[in-house]
């Protein structure tokens, strides 16, 4: 039906701001990390789940730096790559 993408093409380097806004939602004034993710999705009304690249790749269970849990009045889930496992500031969505 639709060709596979490559993992170039299903990854898009984005600030924060303008990753929440592609979902209609706006973000808290505060940087999302291990202490404030909990905020962010109560704020956002999402899922969201963070991962870390390991050797260039998400390894579904090794990659997740995030704990937190899906609630069934949630939005949705958005799927973020951080650059580093302290750093949720700069990250990529997953598409």
């Amino acid at each position: 039906m639709f060709p596979k993408l490559t993992k170039e093409d299903s990854m898009v380097s984005l600030p924060l701001k303008d990753i929440f806004a592609l979902y209609g939602k706006t973000i808290p004034d505060t940087i999302l990390g291990d202490d404030t993710h909990i905020d962010w999705e109560h704020f956002t009304n999402c899922h969201i789940k963070v991962y870390k690249l390991i050797d260039g790749e998400i390894k579904t269970i090794d990659s997740q730096i995030s704990i937190s849990y899906p609630e069934d009045n949630q939005d949705g889930e958005i799927k973020l790559i951080a650059n580093s496992e302290n750093d949720y500031d700069e990250v990529c969505i997953l598409l």
